[in-house]
């Protein structure tokens, strides 16, 4: 039989103990991550949201209560009593290494069979419908802990900010009269009024709109939204967002609002200071430098149009793509071959949309690198473009939506790369739109 917690209340979270506390008494309480038994000496990492705290038991411990720590395993539910004392070996890789609880009293609050997956950060491996499975298991594990936590904070300091901007926080309905959106409803029926039925909102544009006629001025909300549509990475049938309306203010004082917003997330949140006003770019100059409208501008890698260099090329796809009114653009990096950010090899529909790969051989001369095409050569002055060229077709609107997320899957830091190793160049051919 399990025990109980009766006549005995935590005083600490596992991860709050430091040494300043050495000599006290403490009551811990939270699960077993791993046990090490070494006879008469026994050590139990207690985890609980705020992190790991070590129970250790000796040959000084009451021969009953070392016997109960002996058969302690992963997942019991423990609360345990101690004085917290210096550790004889200090574990550097948690904050409350230095520390240890000696326990004095240990009960047993529920046991645990042994579990499908490993309670860790680590779940490679691990099968996601698994994960799902025994979900209640998932979140237990720091990741999944710390990435509510964070959305807590951010929850939290987003109705601070926009408060103390005059916003006010208005929940608006979830039953709603179906509203004209970009995916389609989910829709909920009437009991009261047979063959009827409300739509759950894919956003609440329609009531803050009806909150500006109001008069309300700045308008805030922790908005749920639904959206029945095909799942996507950004994507899922329903989310949160933080959403916002405001009257008589222009573009600037939209960008600055939520700017200032955000460098106050990164700065309580991350630790990390933003500075405002953020950089701005035209979308025609982020389409063409970068291949996609939000580029990750931490790196330096754009875009270059090979068009010229190409434009009397005798290769068909090229060649139709600059005749259509498109262009063939390119990005050069260094790397053995085309690999991802993992060391992964590239593929896909990056590279084989239409099933088609083709590689020229580049020679260099005096800086001059010149295009191999089917006999015929084209030059360019863009020095040290390389031996290898690699390149993916993309028609049409695909064009950006293939050449964006490759110089994501690209962007392996230059400097941690072989000089001597070969360039590769991933082109894609974009037609006028």
């Amino acid at each position: 039989m399990a025990d109980t917690m009766k006549g005995l209340k935590r005083t600490h979270y596992c991860g709050t103990v430091t040494p300043e506390m050495i000599g006290r008494e403490v009551v811990v309480c939270g699960w077993a991550q791993k046990t090490r038994d070494m006879g008469t000496l026994v050590f139990i990492d207690l985890r609980d949201r705020t992190g790991i705290v070590q129970l250790a038991f000796d040959d000084k411990t009451d021969p009953a209560l070392l016997a109960k720590a002996q058969k302690v395993r992963a997942e019991y539910v423990l609360m345990a009593r101690g004085v917290l004392r210096q550790r004889e070996s200090v574990n550097h890789e948690i904050p409350t290494g230095e520390v240890e609880v000696y326990v004095t009293e240990l009960r047993v609050l529920a046991e645990s069979n042994t579990p499908p997956f490993a309670i860790s950060d680590d779940s490679r491996g691990v099968k996601e419908d698994l994960r799902l499975k025994y979900r209640y298991l998932d979140l237990r594990r720091p990741e999944m802990q710390n990435a509510i936590a964070m959305r807590h904070r951010i929850v939290k300091i987003a109705r601070d900010y926009y408060d103390t901007n005059g916003f006010y926080e208005i929940e608006t309905p979830i039953l709603i009269k179906s509203t004209p959106e970009g995916a389609r409803d989910y829709l909920v029926p009437s009991r009261v009024q047979q063959g009827r039925f409300y739509a759950l909102p894919q956003s609440p544009q329609l009531y803050k709109q009806i909150l500006m006629c109001s008069g309300f001025d700045r308008y805030m909300q922790i908005a749920r939204c639904f959206r029945d549509e095909d799942l996507r990475a950004d994507r899922q049938p329903e989310f949160t967002q933080i959403d916002l309306e405001m009257s008589f203010i222009d573009e600037e004082d939209i960008m600055a609002m939520n700017e200032g917003f955000m460098k106050r997330i990164f700065k309580e949140v991350l630790g990390k200071d933003l500075e405002t006003p953020f950089r701005r770019i035209k979308y025609q100059d982020a389409m063409d430098n970068y291949g996609i409208d939000k580029p990750d501008t931490r790196f330096d890698l754009k875009l270059h149009d090979l068009s010229e260099i190409l434009k009397n090329t005798e290769f068909s796809v090229f060649a139709g793509a600059i005749a259509g009114g498109g262009s063939v653009r390119g990005y050069k990096y260094q790397s053995l071959g085309p690999h991802d950010r993992n060391g992964d090899p590239l593929g896909g529909l990056s590279f084989t949309d239409v099933s088609l790969e083709a590689r020229f051989r580049i020679t260099e001369s005096f800086g001059i690198v010149p295009f191999v095409d089917g006999g015929m050569v084209y030059e360019t002055t863009m020095p040290d473009w390389g031996r290898d060229l690699s390149w993916g077709v993309g028609l049409g609107f695909r064009y950006y939506t293939l050449i964006g997320p490759i110089r994501l899957d690209i962007a392996t830091p230059l400097q941690d790369r072989d000089n001597n190793k070969a360039f590769q160049i991933y082109l894609s051919i974009g037609q006028a739109f």
